[in-house]
């Protein structure tokens, strides 16, 4: 179970990933997501595609996240280990929520960004667009490939729908409803808190390093 998240990770994170990156290169190396908005009309490709992975990274059903995350919760609650299966339930409403951010943020709603850069908007290229497509393909097929049982029987696709994958589900849209109730309107960055400082830090992580491993010795 654990190759084929694997195997499928490896397309829906790439095609974000890559997806992100030709955001930037269109947008002129903007990368904050509260001056977008509204580009899908102006990067259709790039937003279907886009879509495609955040689909696919969520579970949503059908698509390879879909299969191979249920075989990973379907296996850990079968062998036990119910604090682990909350916490990664807990994750999936946390997946849903930032897939639902960006993608809104990005691509729907009233548009942010400035008209300036609007004006001089680069479009990307074949040499952009097919690399997506393909990355897209595998997101929301690469779950039908039989890749699993070439992994022993451990490995078959779930059987239909299971209470596991009600209780993924659940988990992705709640976290995906709260999202969009939340940015839906957003017209601009909201107010800065120090929750929101301390997540932007990324939990002061690089600070401690800094001054615990880095001052000392170059002092």
């Amino acid at each position: 179970a654990a190759l084929f998240h694997l195997t499928t990770h490896a397309f829906f994170k790439a095609l974000l990933f890559l997806g992100a990156g030709v955001l930037m290169h269109a947008l002129h190396g903007e990368i904050d997501l509260y001056r977008m908005g509204g580009l899908a009309k102006r990067l259709p490709v790039t937003a279907a595609c886009f879509v495609a992975g955040g689909l696919s990274i969520a579970g949503a059903p059908l698509t390879a996240g879909f299969f191979s995350k249920d075989l990973i919760l379907e296996e850990i609650l079968h062998r036990g280990h119910p604090l682990a299966f909350a916490m990664l339930l807990a994750a999936a409403v946390g997946t849903g929520f930032y897939t639902m951010k960006a993608i809104w943020l990005a691509f729907f709603g009233p548009s942010r960004t400035p008209a300036a850069t609007l004006a001089r908007l680069h479009r990307p290229g074949w040499a952009m667009e097919i690399p997506l497509v393909v990355l897209a393909g595998g997101a929301l097929l690469a779950g039908f490939i039989p890749v699993p049982d070439l992994l022993g029987p451990q490995g078959a696709h779930p059987g239909g729908f299971s209470i596991v994958t009600v209780l993924t589900l659940t988990s992705v849209l709640a976290g995906a409803s709260i999202s969009l109730h939340r940015y839906r309107r957003v017209l601009a960055p909201p107010k800065e808190t120090w929750l929101a400082r301390f997540l932007a830090g990324g939990y002061s992580l690089d600070r401690c390093v800094e001054e615990a491993l880095v001052v000392p010795f170059t002092e």
